[in-house]
């Protein structure tokens, strides 16, 4: 049960019932990361508010990282193009309506963005606004070899294309280097 009893600045508190168990847990968890029990609460809602709640909804699923390298080794890196290519026209356009409402250029950078999270967690993520050269510069850095940086480079490639824009990818063995210009 969640009731409000009072805001203070910028929070909010609220009281909970929650089983012996998993307060028994909660203590153990904020003993060993040495941060308070609300602390773990709150990043635990967090998660729940920014990825659990849509990602369930879109049909997400969890994997062990070891297993993504390991499934692009039984195909090519022209099925590894292709797929990516697939992605883009039959996902990542729904996903990032999903998530922001709106497919645009705005929104599929944002989409990057949050699939870089803490929460996908599927690259390590860098973005840069060029202003001289009016340039958007997006690093996906993934380490898991030159099949998934293809896969990303058309990924993208075919969701930018979708809006009619044009990308300029450097492909490395574990890290993928997008500049878009920004549109005049």
């Amino acid at each position: 049960m969640l009731r409000s009893q009072q805001a203070v600045g910028r929070t909010v508190t609220r009281t909970i019932r929650m089983t012996l168990e998993i307060e028994k847990t909660l203590q153990h968890f904020s003993s060993v990361e040495q941060v308070s029990v609300n602390q773990l609460i709150n990043r635990a809602l967090k998660r729940w508010v920014e990825w659990d709640y849509y990602s369930e909804r879109f049909g997400y699923t969890s994997l062990p990282t070891a297993v993504l390298p390991k499934m692009m080794k039984y195909i090519s890196e022209e099925e590894a193009a292709e797929l990516g290519r697939w992605t883009a026209q039959n996902v990542t356009k729904e996903f990032v309506v999903f998530w922001f409402k709106e497919f645009s250029v705005k929104t599929l950078l944002n989409g990057v963005a949050l699939l870089s999270s803490k929460y996908a967690n599927r690259w390590d993520y860098e973005y840069v606004y060029d202003t001289e050269k009016h340039v958007h510069i997006l690093v996906l850095t993934h380490g898991m070899g030159r099949k998934w940086s293809i896969y990303y480079e058309n990924l993208l490639r075919t969701a930018f294309e979708m809006l009619s824009q044009k990308i300029e990818p450097e492909v490395m063995e574990n890290q993928l280097v997008v500049r878009i210009p920004a549109s005049t």
